[in-house]
């Protein structure tokens, strides 16, 4: 997996998140709309 932008390194790296009823695909569709590119 590909991780391009700091930002989706925020996104991901951290499994301790207290938002952890984000889910991934709520991550990536988060990612997409601030105009960063998710390449599986």
């Amino acid at each position: 997996m590909r991780l391009i932008s700091e930002s989706l390194l925020a996104l991901f790296a951290v499994d301790g998140d207290p938002v952890q009823d984000i889910t991934v695909f709520q991550k990536i569709a988060l990612v997409i709309k601030q105009g960063e590119v998710y390449v599986p």
